[in-house]
C-alpha cells in the first residue's frame, strides 16, 4: 500500500498504519518508508485500517460493499492478452514549472516474462519535443514503480509527455 498526505498529494512516510478485524483486534502493524510505500501482511482479512503520522490519523473501511457503483463510467480500460504493457499516472494532472512531480509506473507482465527486479527508466519530454530528463525510480514495489521529478522554475508550460523504457 502507499501512504499519501492528502493536502499536498505528496507521499508520506513514517506513517504507522494498522489493520484491524471486525471485532477491532490488531492483525498487522507497519510504518511507511520515506516514498510511502509499505507492506502489510495480515494473518486474518481486516475489516479497517487506521494510519497515523504525528497526531493526524485516518481510517479507512475495508468493505467491498461500500466502494462507489462505476456502471455508468468506461472503466473497461485495456485487456492485456499477450506481453507486456505497462500504465503510468501521476497524483494529479497539472503541475506549474518548479514543482516536484510524483508519478507511479504499473508493469503489467502477465506471463512473468521479466526479473522480479526488472529496471525501468522514466523519461521526460518538454512541449518542444526536447528529452529533459531521464529518472530511475526513487522507489519500488513489486510491479509499481515510483518516480520523483522535477521541472525548472523557468521551465516552458504546455504538454510534457513520459514513457517507461527498459533498462538495457
Amino acid at each position: 500500500m502507499v501512504t499519501t498526505d492528502l493536502r499536498t498529494g505528496r507521499p508520506l512516510g513514517g506513517a504507522r498504519v494498522r489493520a484491524f478485524d471486525f471485532q477491532n483486534r490488531p492483525l498487522a502493524e507497519g510504518t511507511s518508508d520515506g516514498s510511502g510505500f509499505l507492506t502489510l501482511k495480515p494473518a486474518d482479512k481486516p475489516f479497517y485500517l487506521s494510519a497515523q503520522s504525528g497526531r493526524d490519523i485516518g481510517y479507512l473501511r475495508l468493505n467491498k460493499d461500500s466502494a462507489l457503483a462505476v456502471s455508468h463510467f468506461d472503466v473497461g480500460g485495456e485487456a492485456v492478452e499477450k506481453g507486456i504493457k505497462g500504465a503510468i499516472y501521476g497524483e494529479r494532472g497539472v503541475w506549474p514549472p518548479g514543482d516536484t512531480i510524483y508519478l507511479t509506473f504499473v508493469l503489467f507482465d502477465r506471463d512473468r516474462v521479466l526479473p522480479k527486479e526488472h529496471p525501468v527508466l522514466l523519461e521526460l519530454t518538454n512541449p518542444k519535443g526536447q528529452l529533459i530528463q531521464t529518472a530511475k525510480p526513487a522507489k519500488s514495489l513489486q510491479s509499481f514503480y515510483a518516480f520523483r521529478l522535477a521541472t525548472d522554475e523557468d521551465a516552458p508550460t504546455g504538454v510534457w509527455k513520459t514513457h517507461a523504457l527498459s533498462e538495457a
